[in-house]
C-alpha cells in the first residue's frame, strides 16, 4: 500500500476518526441492515468504493476543510475502512484489536489467532489482502472490536502500526 502522511499528530485524524465511528454507529441501526449487508458482500474495497453508503461517509469526510490536504490518503484507505466495520457488530473500547487477538481462547492455552497466522498478517501491503484477513478475524473474535483502534489501525497500516500491534499481541499492551 501506498505510505500515507502520518496526520495521527494533526487535528485532522481526529475529526477523520469522529466521522467514521458515527458512520458506523448509524449502520448499526435497524433502518440501514441492507446497506450494511451489501457492504458485507463487497469482496474488496474497490466494491465497497461503488456503494452507495459509502459515499454518505466519504461525503462526511470530506466536507471537513482539514481533510483537503489528504484527500488521496483518506479516499485510498476509507474503502477498506468501511467494509471492515461493517463486519463489527459491537464496539469493545478499550480492547485493541491485536491484543484481542493474543488473547486466550476461553478453555485454551492458545490464542483467538494463530502465530502463523498473525505474522501473515503483518506481513501484508495489499489493500486487497489486508480486507480479506481483517473480515476473517472480525469474525474470529465475534463480530466485536474496538472501531476506534481498529480505524486508526487500518488507516494508518505501516512499520509502526505492525510493531504495535506485536507488542500488543504478544505482550498484551502496546509498548510503543
Amino acid at each position: 500500500m501506498e505510505s500515507l502522511i502520518d496526520n495521527r499528530k494533526t487535528n485532522t485524524f481526529p475529526l477523520v476518526l469522529a466521522q467514521v465511528v458515527k458512520w458506523w454507529s448509524m449502520l448499526q441501526g435497524p433502518r440501514f441492515t441492507g446497506e450494511r449487508a451489501m457492504l458485507r458482500r463487497s469482496k474488496s474495497p474497490n466494491e465497497v468504493a461503488i456503494q452507495g453508503n459509502y459515499f454518505t461517509l466519504l461525503e462526511s469526510v470530506l466536507e471537513l476543510e482539514e481533510a483537503e490536504i489528504f484527500r488521496g490518503a483518506i479516499t485510498s484507505r476509507l474503502p477498506l475502512i468501511a467494509g471492515v466495520l461493517a463486519h463489527v457488530e459491537q464496539d469493545t473500547p478499550g480492547c485493541p484489536v491485536a491484543k484481542a487477538m493474543g488473547m486466550k481462547k476461553q478453555g485454551s492455552d492458545r490464542p483467538v489467532m494463530s502465530d502463523l497466522r498473525f505474522r501473515r498478517l503483518l506481513r501484508t501491503e495489499d489493500g486487497s489482502e489486508l480486507y480479506i484477513m481483517m473480515i476473517r478475524i472480525i469474525r474470529m473474535l465475534g463480530n466485536k472490536a474496538d472501531v476506534k483502534d481498529l480505524v486508526q489501525s487500518l488507516y494508518f497500516w505501516n512499520d509502526q502500526t505492525r510493531k504495535s500491534w506485536a507488542s500488543q499481541y504478544y505482550l498484551q499492551k502496546d509498548i510503543y
